[in-house]
Order: C-alpha cells, then structure tokens, then sequence
C-alpha cells in the first residue's frame, strides 16, 4: 500500500519527473469531490516497483469518506452519482505521469469528451471496473504532490 507522507511546499529535495495542471470552478459540489480526491493522492509515496492504484487511495467513493453528488458520465450519458469529479483528479496524475515518462499498468478513457484536458490525456475512473494504476518504474522512491489544480511526479534522492 502506498505511504502518505507530509511533503512541505518546497520540493527541492526531490527532481520533478512531470507535473499538469488543470483548472475547476470552486464553490460548487463538484470542486469537493475534486478536493477530496487530490488531497488523498497528495503525498503518497511509492518504493521502486510498488504499484499505485487510483481507486485505492482516493477510498470509495460514498458520503461516509466525504464525496458528494455531482455530474458523472455513465455509459456515454451524463448523469448524477458520488464523486463526480474526481476523473479531473486521475487525468492529471495521468498527463504528469506521461510527463515523468511513467507508463500507465491501466488506465481507461472517458466514454464522452471531457472539457478540462485534451483528448487522450483523461483517465476515467469507475471501481471496480476502471482504474488509473502505474508501477514507479524508477530506482528511486517516487511521490506526488498535489492539490485541486496541480499534481507534481518527483523522484526523492
């Protein structure tokens, strides 16, 4: 399992392999869910070859672990469910890993056009069916530091 860890603002001490930013509306329902989601992958740490798993660390998605409802795409339609939103959080972790030269191990596009990253850079998610997961391929640890609008991909030395 992954290890959280506080990472302070200045990220001096490790290289950064990728970073990606995206932008949301805040004060709406859909900005909880995009919060949620990216301060539960902020500070996750992977050991050379341990395997990260979207679905995992953003813990299902149900009010009891905060998530609300909000627009989600289903079957290529737009509907309402918990968590609407947070497929903004795993497609720029996906757009910083493709900038850190980290393969994707799975990793499935929306069924619709999304507006906020460019086509084939989204990253759908829908447990237990469809998940962004990665191996750190990496000899070093790897951790991310993110927050609603940015995620970072940086090796510790």
């Amino acid at each position: 399992e992954p290890l959280h860890t506080e990472l302070s603002s200045d990220i001096a001490t490790g290289t950064i392999l990728g970073s990606y930013a995206t932008s949301y509306t805040p004060n709406i329902q859909r900005a909880i869910n995009v919060e949620l989601a990216a301060y539960r992958i902020n500070g996750v740490t992977l050991e050379p070859g341990q395997e990260f798993s979207f679905s995992q660390t953003i813990l299902p998605r149900t009010p009891e672990n905060g998530y609300v409802i909000a627009p989600v795409i289903n079957a290529g339609a737009m509907t309402t469910g918990y968590g609407g939103g947070i497929c903004q959080v795993s497609s720029t972790l996906y757009a910083a890993m493709i900038v850190a030269g980290l393969p994707a191990t799975e990793r499935h596009p929306h069924s619709l056009k999304v507006s906020y990253i460019p086509e084939g850079l989204d990253a759908t998610i829908s447990t237990p069916y469809k998940d962004l997961k990665f191996i750190n391929i990496y000899d070093d640890f790897t951790f991310a530091k993110a927050s609603s609008i940015f995620v970072i991909v940086s090796a510790c030395n």
